[in-house]
């Protein structure tokens, strides 16, 4: 307040406008100054505070010494809150000097509001000063503007958080504060209500069909262009564009100032993303939030230009082996289906790591997928760098790196922006090509027969309370029947057309638990293509001789108990149902059965497999004499086995 008292005995006692208004300028230049030091203050302690996993306070020898632990982390908590209080105040007083230099600059320009005075002032940076983006309409009014000269003052400088909100740091630590200020500068002669983001999105060339695999290396080289082809110069606001510009002469390739477009809402998020570089990394929880701060609310606007909803989701259910903290996953869902996945390390040197989680963890990606989808775009980030890239459809071998950039400078953030702006087009294209079924991660689905099937990301779960299961064959599961499951599993993983188990069944307090994959969409009916009944009948018959070799049979053979992966390929489930060949089942039958019409002198067989499987086909209303031909060779016992079947003119 000292300060702002000699600013205005200095411009008190005389001169020319110009020269009070210049006295006037360098004191906001000082005060605004202060205002972002203490802001970056508050960001700091705040982020520190979210990034720390909790303390979990090792076995004590006594009471006392635990209590004596507890007592150091409560003296440490109320430091960090004395230190926030602190700054705190330090902020209120900065504002209410800001007041006192607003109320200056009216004494000195009674008619602010005019045409004629603001161009004045707009030449001499007066115009651009944050100190009005951080006050109130009622604090103008009270600084001594009349409530017309206030009111299009905050029109032409609208409160700065009611379009961003700096992860709460100002809002949460300030809250008795009002017009809690952001990272960046004023927004030049920019009127918010006329922002103009859609419009420069609409110039951008994002992708109306998802791209080819082959051509995704070419356009994130290229970079963000328009639709003929020309690199585009990404918003950012006024001052700051100027200042960055004048720091870095080459940034003039990347940026230009928002008044140029007019894409006020996009500036503000490129421009806080400048202001908070990722210098320094300490957990895989604080990079994954500096990464959030600017991925979330520009893919938002790129999604909210493309009409679509993104549910987004950080998974911090896996534990880090190097960390002991939870792992914060990065998960994009479009219609409760992932299309975009991100893997966050600690260290720089730690990137070819990332690479190889996102390798392992999306396997099998591609089995959640029954559309035209080809690949999945994700990020590795590992440090201060992220690496957008992709995995292909169908290839387990490798990450397919796209573009790499450094976070810890300009113009590595701004390509980083530029990259993303590109993978959220491509995702909202891709949108169509999903198929209308898909799975949500963690859905469960629980069957009226005791059966529970929780979706994951590349397996399901499988769990069956025996005390309730209504399947005759499966009620039996004890533990030696679920030994014998797990050979029969063991013998399936041999063979593409079975479901196959990631670890051996278990049975645990009289529930039976298997996790399974691949992931597929189940069959409520027969194909209704010639082609398609051809190429499911095809499988059903190859997994049947991999069952019967092992010395099974399936025992219930129906549409439903049959996923289509992708493509012709599709994949026999369910079999807990399973009974082994030339064994002669008790009484009661399962339904599949129809009361033992399908057993053979009341034994099960391979032809009793085989009876099933003629119905199953049997209930399409057209079929070619081939697939007729089949069906009655079927029922009449004519195969062997299904290695003869297969050789049957239709399915050769």
């Amino acid at each position: 307040m000292a300060e702002a008292g000699a600013t205005t005995a200095a411009a008190a006692g005389g001169g020319p406008p110009a020269a009070a208004l210049s006295v006037i300028d360098a004191q906001i230049q000082k005060t605004d100054d202060r205002l972002d030091k203490v802001d970056q203050a508050i960001e700091a302690i705040y982020i520190a505070r979210q990034a720390t996993p909790p303390v979990v306070l090792p076995k004590y020898e006594s009471k006392e010494e635990q209590n004596e632990a507890l007592r150091e982390q409560k003296a440490h908590k109320e430091r960090l809150l004395g230190i926030l209080k602190d700054l705190t105040s330090q902020r209120a007083q900065a504002q209410a000097q800001a007041a006192v230099l607003l109320q200056l600059a009216r004494a000195f320009n009674q008619k602010l509001c005019s045409e004629s005075v603001r161009s004045d002032l707009a030449a001499r940076d007066l115009y651009h000063f944050k100190a009005i983006q951080r006050l109130t309409f009622d604090q103008l009014v009270s600084a001594g503007f009349t409530q017309g000269v206030a009111r299009t003052l905050k029109t032409t400088f609208p409160d700065a958080g009611a379009v961003q909100a700096r992860a709460g740091a100002g809002g949460a630590m300030a809250a008795g504060v009002q017009g809690a200020g952001v990272a960046g500068g004023g927004t030049s002669a920019v009127d918010a209500d006329a922002d103009l983001t859609d419009n420069f999105c609409a110039k951008l060339f994002l992708p109306p069909e998802p791209p080819p695999f082959e051509a995704l290396k070419a356009i994130f080289g290229a970079g963000l262009c328009d639709k003929e082809g020309t690199r585009v110069k990404l918003p950012v606001q006024d001052m700051v564009c100027r200042g960055l510009v004048r720091q870095h002469a080459s940034l003039s390739e990347f940026i230009e100032p928002v008044s140029a477009s007019q894409a006020v809402n996009l500036s503000v998020h490129v421009t806080a993303a400048l202001k908070c570089l990722v210098k320094e990394v300490t957990s895989e929880l604080s990079l994954a939030g500096a990464i959030d701060r600017w991925l979330n609310p520009i893919s938002d606007i790129i999604c909210g230009v493309k009409h679509m909803s993104v549910k987004r989701k950080r998974d911090c259910s896996e534990v880090s082996i190097t960390l002991k903290t939870l792992r914060p996953d990065l998960f994009w869902l479009v219609g409760g289906t992932l299309l975009f996945k991100g893997e966050d390390k600690t260290l720089e040197e730690d990137m070819l790591l990332a690479e190889a989680d996102l390798l392992k963890k999306m396997a099998d990606w591609d089995c959640n997928y029954h559309g035209k989808v080809e690949y999945l775009l994700c990020y590795a980030a590992a440090g201060t760098w992220i690496r957008f890239c992709a995995l292909k459809r169908g290839d387990k071998s490798q990450v397919y790196r796209l573009g790499s950039c450094n976070l810890s400078t300009e113009v590595g953030m701004l390509q980083a922006i530029g990259m993303l702006i590109l993978a959220t087009g491509i995702v909202c294209a891709q949108r169509e090509h999903l198929a209308d079924t898909h799975y949500v991660l963690g859905a469960k689905v629980e069957r009226d027969n005791g059966t529970t099937i929780t979706w994951m990301d590349n397996f399901v779960n499988k769990r069956i309370n025996l005390e309730t299961y209504k399947n005759t064959n499966a009620r039996e599961i004890t533990n030696a029947r679920a030994k014998d499951l797990g050979k029969l599993y063991k013998a399936a993983a041999q063979c593409p057309f079975l479901i196959h188990a990631l670890q051996p069944p278990k049975v645990i307090e009289q529930t039976y638990s298997v996790n399974l994959c691949p992931l597929g969409r189940a069959l409520s009916s027969a194909p209704a293509l010639p082609e398609s009944l051809q190429a499911v009948t095809r499988c059903i018959v190859q997994a049947l001789d991999s069952l019967h070799k092992a010395g099974f049979g399936h025992g219930d053979l129906r549409w439903p108990n049959v996923i289509h992966v992708h493509g012709p390929a599709y994949v026999l489930i369910d079999l807990e149902g399973a009974v082994k060949l030339q064994s002669t089942p008790q009484r009661p039958f399962p339904d599949a059965w129809q009361g033992g019409r399908y057993l053979v002198n009341s034994k099960f067989t391979k032809q009793s497999d085989f009876g099933m499987l003629a119905d199953m086909i049997g209930e399409c209303s057209t079929l070619s004499a081939d697939a007729a031909n089949f069906i009655g060779a079927l029922r009449q016992g004519r195969f062997a086995s299904a290695s003869a079947a297969l050789a049957h003119p239709w399915l050769a």
